[in-house]
């Protein structure tokens, strides 16, 4: 597994968290604008579902502008339309036709030969940053860390939203969307050994009107998201050993896959929220290491400890 070097006082080990949310994932693009601008040095990139396509394509090295015009001449509304006829006789006939886990409505070969134009056969091994990309194991329900072997195979298995894109196999697992198991893997960072996080996660609203059958597992999946996403960030606010920066977007809950037209906008979005956020960015990377600090870290694992309580310590229940 590829982890992060430890540098001297002066700097923290900084990661940068990049969530779920289907296209409105191309906010990250805005915030690559910004990181850039600024010169906010990153040791590790983590992504998951949409989030683990850009984060590669950054990691890679390529310049954000060059990224914003190829998700605009390439995200078309033909990607989404590679239906799968028999998947869909399925689900009327699922014995006759041995429904299983590799289900999905699209066949998800319109994204992976796109996918194989930009990355070609790329491996993790040669990327600029390190970077791990997060899928979910179908049958187990496990969240997968992939990083190594190829690019493409581990952002197709990290965007395969249930029921609307085949699961795609990786070394013999149904991997699916990494957003079922973490919409903002903060926690794979801290395992790698980040000390400073700046995450930007997209918090989505519910549809007000649920009128199709896909939008309702895209409700569903909305739900328990937000639920995912809400806890990740507060539990790890509470860590005494790393500093989270969240850059959090707020879209309107009618954008979806198709809706090409919204990415110059998304994009603007994704670069104010990350300006609007540097200058705090900014002071926790310089004073991560200052005596006050420190203080307020020791202070944070005091009361931590305090709160932690376990079952067997609880007093036992009296009539």
């Amino acid at each position: 597994m590829m982890g992060l070097a430890r540098h001297s006082a002066r700097r923290p080990r900084t990661a940068l968290v990049l969530g779920s949310g289907g296209i409105k994932t191309v906010c990250h693009i805005g915030l690559f604008k910004a990181l850039a601008r600024e010169r906010v040095p990153i040791d590790l990139i983590v992504g998951s579902s949409g989030g683990s396509l850009f984060g590669a394509a950054f990691a890679l090295g390529t310049e954000p502008d060059v990224i914003e015009h190829w998700v605009q001449k390439t995200w078309k509304q033909e990607l989404f339309n590679d239906y799968g006829y028999t998947q869909l006789l399925k689900m009327f006939s699922p014995r006759f036709l041995h429904f299983d886990e590799s289900f999905g409505i699209l066949k998800g070969e319109q994204v992976r030969r796109l996918l194989s134009k930009m990355f070609g056969r790329l491996r993790f091994e040669d990327l600029n940053i390190p970077l791990q990309i997060i899928a979910t194991d179908l049958q187990s329900g496990e969240p997968v860390m992939l990083d190594e072997g190829s690019l493409v195979e581990a952002i197709r298995a990290s965007i395969a939203i249930p029921v609307l894109f085949q699961p795609y196999r990786v070394n013999g697992r149904y991997l699916v969307d990494g957003a079922l198991t973490a919409p903002l893997p903060i926690e794979h960072a801290i395992a790698a050994g980040a000390e400073v996080i700046i995450s930007m996660g997209f918090p989505t609203p519910p549809h007000p009107r649920i009128d199709t059958p896909l939008r309702l597992v895209t409700q569903i999946m909305r739900i328990s998201g937000n639920i995912l996403y809400r806890a990740e960030l507060a539990y790890h606010a509470r860590n005494p050993n790393v500093e989270v920066v969240p850059v959090e977007i707020h879209c309107d809950s009618r954008i979806g896959m198709r809706d090409a037209h919204e990415i110059p906008g998304l994009i603007r979005a994704g670069e104010e929220a990350a300006l609007a956020r540097m200058p705090y960015i900014r002071r926790t990377i310089e004073g991560f290491h200052s005596t006050r600090n420190r203080t307020k870290r020791r202070l944070r694992l005091s009361a931590r400890r305090a709160l932690r309580t376990s079952i067997s310590d609880l007093p036992e229940y009296s009539t």
